[in-house]
């Protein structure tokens, strides 16, 4: 029984003094190379060597593995399977040089007819050899081609029933979003198409809600806009698409975000302004008044306006590369509502053209921030809304 009584005591003992004792746990890994990154915003480029430099490329800038600079000219060929496939494995291999574990990619928003128009369907094979890695993004295509080409006031619902149609399928094959879509792409040369909808377009309305009832989150590519606004001497100059006067869509857009509050909606491309309206006051007035409004941001090579030598408006990095402070601060207050979305188009050495440079400055950059606004902002916030578990 003294034996009995002796254990016991000594039992409770040890436990008392383990409240007193912080066991020896090793501290959890903050550094950036432990986050499982996510980039929420690539795609394949179809784009032939023999076309010429993408819009602002900066002279003399190699990225880390697209080619060499192409000579001018141009064109575009359709792609097949075994292409996007080599687009994938090239995909791959630039994620695993920056320690990126997933990523969303997804066509670029085309019009129906437009040189180098492809839609999800044929990234599908691609996509489906990293099944854990690559995630679709659909609706750039026949989507956007839908909203592009109809009218507001001509929306039928025999289209609306199409559109819902097309929408279905894609989630059926596996869409994680509806992406990329467009309200205003100005056009950056005279190749390069102008691409103008109000954000509250009937389809764009009807895209909210079935995205609220399946859960998916649209990604829509749009220069701000407060105001009508002349449009900037240098647009116009590089290109005759542009219009003498953008039209305000910050108001429209507005209304797309409060026209379903159940509809997440990511903003692309923060730190990209070729208007000069993308302003840190502007972003947070819109994040404070729109729960359902998510940022995606990323940083490019040229440090210029299209066309200039003058300093592109608006950009997250000084001269030397570094995050600025302003936007250091933007980005460590608003951390839950922004995604890295670096926007690369990744290629065919030797075949498809040199694209700007997104991926390494972007991923570079945002290694700078605090670890827990870098877990949300490079990783979970994506994984959250893309359901990327």
């Amino acid at each position: 029984m003294r034996r009995l009584q002796f254990v016991q005591v000594t039992v409770c003992l040890v436990l008392f003094a383990c409240l007193f004792v912080a066991p020896d746990v090793p501290a959890q890994d903050e550094s950036p190379e432990a986050v499982a990154f996510v980039d929420a915003h690539l795609h394949f480029c179809n784009q032939l060597e023999r076309s010429g430099p993408g819009p602002g490329g900066a002279p003399g800038r190699r990225g880390p593995r697209f080619g060499r600079r192409p000579p001018r000219g141009g064109g575009f060929e359709a792609f097949e399977d075994s292409d996007f496939i080599t687009c994938a494995d090239n995909m791959i291999a630039l994620m695993d040089e920056h320690g990126v574990e997933k990523a969303v990619v997804m066509p670029q928003p085309r019009l129906a007819g437009q040189k180098g128009y492809y839609d999800y369907t044929q990234m599908l094979p691609a996509l489906r050899k990293y099944p854990n890695r690559l995630y679709l993004g659909a609706g750039g295509g026949i989507l956007n081609s839908l909203i592009h080409s109809t009218d507001a006031a001509r929306v039928t619902e025999r289209l609306r029933a199409r559109f819902r149609k097309e929408a279905q399928r894609m989630v059926k094959d596996g869409a994680k979003g509806f992406c990329e879509l467009a309200a205003l792409h100005v056009s950056l040369n005279a190749q390069h198409v102008y691409e103008e909808v109000a954000p509250d377009h009937p389809l764009f309305l009807l895209l909210a809600d079935i995205a609220a009832e399946h859960g998916m989150p649209i990604d829509i590519h749009m220069e701000a806009v407060v105001e009508d606004t002349p449009c900037p001497a240098n647009l116009r100059r590089i290109s005759t698409h542009n219009p003498a006067t953008l039209k305000a869509n910050i108001p429209a857009f507005e209304r797309l975000l409060a026209h379903n509050r159940k509809a997440n909606i990511i903003w692309q491309h923060m730190g990209w302004d070729n208007v000069g309206q993308m302003t840190i006051e502007l972003l947070r007035r819109m994040l404070a008044a729109h729960p359902n409004l998510y940022l995606g941001f990323k940083i490019e090579e040229r440090p210029w306006q299209v066309g200039t030598r003058e300093p592109m408006p608006n950009r997250m990095v000084g001269a030397n590369m570094k995050l600025k402070p302003d936007w250091i601060a933007f980005l460590t207050d608003c951390a839950d509502r922004l995604l890295v979305s670096s926007d690369q188009f990744v290629g065919i050495p030797g075949r498809t053209k040199r694209p700007p440079q997104y991926f390494e400055l972007t991923w570079n950059a945002v290694k700078e921030l605090p670890a827990d606004v870098l877990r949300k902002v490079g990783s979970g916030n994506a994984v959250r809304l893309y359901h990327l578990e």
